[in-house]
């Protein structure tokens, strides 16, 4: 249950923008004029989106619960075909530190 959380709130999301779609159907006018709604078509927007929200992050966790199990996953591995020769540029080693530092120039 835990797993399928936005699988719950998808389906509770599309109950509600169907219930608004036949709130007519579902209740009689004196009940709808009591509620404090405005705009139901606004209502009903934003719990289709919340609906289709919640469903793409189910779709979105469910395929990367299925990716994580895959046995295929391997982590990158250098290639072997490559060529052997490195040419080692000082100017792209951010690592190294200076062993002696540099005169200034301006003394004496």
């Amino acid at each position: 249950m835990v797993r399928h959380w936005q699988l719950f709130a998808a389906t509770a999301w599309a109950v509600l923008a169907v219930g608004i779609l036949l709130r007519s159907v579902l209740l009689d006018e004196e009940t709808l004029d009591r509620l404090p709604v405005r705009n139901w078509t606004v209502a009903n927007l934003i719990c289709a989106f919340l609906c289709v929200w919640n469903l793409a992050r189910w779709f979105q966790s469910q395929a990367a619960r299925r990716d994580a199990v895959n046995p295929n996953n391997q982590p990158l591995q250098p290639n072997r075909e490559a060529g052997t020769g490195y040419e080692y540029n000082p100017e792209f080693d951010f690592q190294k530190q200076p062993t002696d530092p540099k005169p200034d120039e301006n003394r004496g």
